[in-house]
């Protein structure tokens, strides 16, 4: 999934009876800290692309509030 930049780059973590899926957002190919609800979506599902999207606009509302 890509929005206004960002980029979902799922990391995978294979186990001997499952997998877990850590949930990393890139910008310009470099990890960013997503909001902590999205860190916490289950390891064993995608998040939505709405769930995405707007973990997207509060790093851009964050951003914004910091660095005007």
């Amino acid at each position: 999934m890509t929005y206004k930049g960002f980029t979902y780059s799922p990391e995978i973590e294979l186990e001997d009876d499952n997998r877990k899926i850590y949930h990393e957002i890139l910008f310009n190919g470099k990890r960013v800290q997503p909001p902590y609800w999205f860190q916490n979506i289950s390891p064993y599902t995608y998040p939505t692309n709405e769930e995405f999207q707007r973990a997207v606009d509060e790093i851009y509302f964050e951003n914004w509030v910091e660095n005007g």
